[in-house]
């Protein structure tokens, strides 16, 4: 099911290029995250992702950044951070992992 508040939120943060801290459903520990696109998923178009760059994952914490993506309706306690990223000017919407449709992304 869509959580179209949680879809609101994170395309205002992909709009003003603000990370994103939250935790997944059942999970005890946070992440954070620089969202680049909120979109439909390739494999089931009734599901919502964002894609973006994991920067933190408190269960591991020497884990390095990397790009992943998350279902939407399973993000929890999710907050918007009072900073800013850069933006990855590798990121395309034109990529095969976006066919199914984009909600919102970075605007470069």
């Amino acid at each position: 099911m869509r959580n179209q508040t949680n879809e609101l939120t994170i395309c205002n943060a992909i709009k003003d290029y603000q990370p994103i801290r939250f935790r997944y459903k059942d999970e005890l520990h946070y992440r954070e995250f620089n969202p680049h696109a909120v979109y439909y998923s390739p494999k089931d178009s009734s599901k919502v992702l964002a894609w973006g760059r994991q920067t933190k994952d408190e269960s591991e914490p020497l884990k390095q950044p990397d790009f992943r993506r998350f279902e939407v309706s399973l993000i929890v306690n999710m907050s918007v951070l009072d900073r800013e990223f850069k933006p990855d000017y590798n990121f395309t919407i034109t990529a095969k992992e976006f066919r199914n449709g984009i909600i919102c992304a970075i605007n470069r």
